[in-house]
């Protein structure tokens, strides 16, 4: 009696899947079906990346939050050879 797996791939900006079938020692049989879905970039998104810039979703809501908390980056960062 063979059995049906599925399988998925969560990425960042895609999900692939693929579902199997595989026999009773778990050796695959077949490739029953697969496939991924992209997820589309917003306009904002899509305007950095024609202009050559990197794509960091995560770096506007980074920096607002330093802000919103007061960390100063600048203390962040010092070395301690400045203490010497």
């Amino acid at each position: 009696m063979s059995k049906k797996i599925l399988g998925l791939d969560l990425g960042t900006n895609s999900i692939g899947w693929a579902l199997i079938e595989v026999d009773e020692t778990n050796k695959p049989l077949l490739i029953n079906a697969m496939g991924s879905r992209i997820i589309p970039l917003s306009s904002d998104d899509r305007d950095e990346f024609q202009k050559g810039q990197a794509i960091s979703k995560n770096q506007k809501r980074t920096t607002a939050r330093t802000q919103r908390k007061g960390y100063n980056s600048c203390l962040l960062y010092t070395s301690d050879a400045a203490d010497d």
